[in-house]
């Protein structure tokens, strides 16, 4: 089976975004397991401006470039805005890649079948206090959605054809829907993108979270890892976090230390450091992330979106 293209999105507003580099070391390891590998780069025309200049690196990886107009304000809302709106603008079979996942293991089982979507569950979604979260906004707008299956879209495979097109033109719209609605500022697009799945009646798989790795807590979640996903727009992990690393001795040498990549991979655990020192640092970055959310609740709706990545 060929392979299908390998998207990212990115919208930075600086050269110094972290996600610049991110998504540089992210495409290289797609890479560097896949080397006929046709990547793809969605981006709004602000970001494509800005990487003209100061990402080079990362545009010389890709096969394709697809620029849109910007919207929104924030960056996270110019980014949620590009990545909507991928399944309409990238021709053919496509496996999503978000620029803090990164792949250290083949992953065939994503592609090599002939469902119409592929995606691993988001687990930390599944609890219930933040899955009843979900489920009041579509009660709220009428949406339809699975009670038992919310993915997580950060790592995700799409078909092209007729009822996936329909999927990417209803994720567009329910995104529209949500942010008129939904008042904090996070802008999430999960919540469209599921109840888009169901609604639009795609057939696909449930993956193993080994295909997508989401690390929002120290311990080690599975074995067998085959992209990892470091979410720090949700819990930036700087000291114990191999991306992390990687992004800080690239912009130190030029170079993307590989060893770092194989040493995970032959321990099978995510973390560069003792784990009673991972567990240490997540203790701060929750902190951390609680003082900022409180922080936010004390300013007006308006202004509370500009403190969220």
């Amino acid at each position: 089976m060929s392979l299908p293209k390998f998207a990212y999105a990115l919208v930075v507003t600086s050269k110094n975004n972290l996600f610049i580099d991110s998504s540089f070391i992210s495409m290289s390891a797609t890479k560097r397991l896949y080397p006929d590998a046709h990547i793809v780069l969605c981006v709004d025309d602000l970001t494509h401006d800005l990487l003209k200049i100061h990402g080079q690196h990362v545009l010389g990886l890709c096969s394709e470039v697809i620029t849109i107009e910007h919207f929104g304000v924030t960056a996270r809302e110019r980014s949620r805005w590009v990545k909507v709106q991928m399944r309409t603008l990238i021709s053919g079979d496509y496996l999503y890649i978000d620029a803090d996942a990164l792949p250290i293991n083949p992953f065939p089982e994503l592609f090599e079948h002939d469902k119409d979507f592929m995606a691993a569950i988001d687990i930390n979604a599944m609890s219930p206090v933040l899955f009843a979260y979900f489920k009041e906004y579509c009660d709220k707008l009428g949406w339809k959605y699975n009670n038992d299956h919310y993915f997580n879209s950060g790592v995700h495979f799409l078909r092209d054809n007729e009822r996936t097109q329909a999927f990417g033109k209803r994720w567009q719209e329910k995104w529209r829907q949500y942010i008129k609605v939904e008042r904090s500022g996070y802008n999430a697009d999960q919540p469209a993108f599921n109840s888009s799945i169901f609604e639009a009646g795609l057939t696909y798989i449930v993956a193993d979270q080994k295909f997508n790795v989401f690390l929002t807590k120290p311990e080690k979640a599975t074995s067998d890892q085959r992209i990892l996903h470091f979410p720090q727009s949700i819990l930036e992990v700087r000291f114990s976090s191999l991306l992390s690393n990687l992004i800080r001795i690239y912009r130190k040498t030029g170079q993307i230390d590989w060893s770092l990549v194989d040493k995970v991979r032959e321990q099978d655990f995510p973390w560069l450091l003792p784990e009673w020192m991972v567990k240490l640092e997540y203790k701060y970055s929750i902190f951390r992330q609680r003082v900022i959310k409180q922080f936010r609740r004390l300013l007006p709706v308006r202004f509370r979106r500009f403190l969220v990545r």
